[in-house]
């Protein structure tokens, strides 16, 4: 698997779900998928041109498999509208934008959550989540205890996620 990633099946595979939706009268389709992994939320969001429509914390509950275990299972779920063209520029919070989430000075990229959503803020990413879950599990666990808060704030905040740039996630109006 760890092989194909990057080739496009992924893509393809997304492409000819669309088509077949689309030839039967099916305008969208849903799906949940890791907000920790950057590739994930650019495919999605930017690539696709997919939505965030809500924070699902511990989506699936405890995981035994070997590539989820000992970690929690939060995701987003997204919505795909198909009869609009697919993808999405990839955006960037405005200049006066604040990062939801911050470093602490207690271990490697420990994070912290901040309050205030408002519009233009946007929730960073770590850089590889999945090296750093498995080099400092209690700065990885931070990070999703930051990023699960930042989401669970924009949307009890009737904010939402309007996209994904090379800050992380952009906060974006009202829903």
């Amino acid at each position: 698997m760890e092989a194909e990633r990057g080739s496009g099946v992924g893509y393809a595979l997304k492409l000819a779900q669309r088509a077949q939706c689309l030839a039967r009268g099916i305008t969208e389709m849903r799906w949940t998928f890791d907000p920790m992994l950057a590739s994930n939320a650019a495919f999605n969001l930017v690539r696709l041109g997919a939505t965030i429509t809500s924070f699902i914390p511990d989506c699936y509950g405890a995981r035994t498999d070997a590539f989820n275990t000992g970690d929690v299972t939060d995701r987003v779920k997204v919505l795909w509208r198909l009869d609009r063209p697919v993808g999405a520029p990839p955006l960037a919070p405005d200049a006066a934008g604040q990062p939801l989430i911050a470093l602490a000075d207690d271990g490697p990229q420990v994070a912290r959550s901040l309050s205030s959503a408002q519009p233009g803020a946007f929730i960073p990413l770590p850089d590889g989540y999945h090296s750093l879950r498995s080099e400092h599990p209690a700065a990885a666990a931070s990070w999703r205890t930051a990023t699960g808060a930042a989401f669970a704030d924009c949307f009890e905040s009737k904010l939402s996620i309007i996209g994904y740039g090379p800050l992380g996630y952009v906060v974006g109006e009202a829903l």
